[in-house]
């Protein structure tokens, strides 16, 4: 009896202790969605060109970070979806993890294949709109070079003509 005693005084402490880590998560949690939020109107006022910063890197912290929280996501489900009244715990863990593990890895599956096919289209248009402005920056070039020759001619035939004179 104390023995079972002392066992849920230990249960009891850890459950605090994972209630006071959902807690600063939750807190965390708010932040970021915050300062997501806050950077959202910005980047949707102003133009792609004005950012000189890696997207490729924002994008690979955002895909570890993304992963990260979807690992803890998932041992949470895991934790939360399993009841001590069906099965003894380590049991049920056994039974039924695979069956949680496989659904939520298919449901990660299709989540990173429509944000690949999210992602690949705005690369695409990103890939678009680069070679547009490369294209209008060589005809303007064309044009400069165009007028400069132009220039030159004009400026050789005025001394030319002066010189005659």
């Amino acid at each position: 009896m104390l023995k079972r005693m002392k066992q849920l005084e230990q249960e009891r402490d850890v459950l605090y202790q994972g209630l006071e880590a959902i807690e600063r998560a939750r807190d965390w949690y708010q932040q970021e969605i915050e300062c997501v939020m806050k950077k959202m109107p910005y980047f949707s006022q102003t133009s792609s060109a004005n950012f000189e910063y890696s997207t490729d890197a924002y994008q690979e912290r955002q895909n570890f970070q993304m992963s990260r929280i979807f690992e803890v996501n998932q041992h949470i489900a895991a934790l939360t979806e399993s009841t001590e009244k069906e099965i003894p715990l380590h049991m049920h863990v056994a039974l039924c993890q695979p069956a949680t593990f496989r659904r939520m890895q298919q449901d990660s599956t299709q989540s990173t294949i429509q944000k690949l096919k999210e992602q690949n289209k705005m690369l695409t248009q990103e890939v678009s709109k680069r070679s547009e402005h490369i294209t209008r920056l060589e005809r303007e070039k064309s044009s400069l070079i165009r007028e400069l020759f132009q220039a030159k001619t004009q400026y050789h035939q005025e001394v030319d003509y002066t010189a005659f004179i």
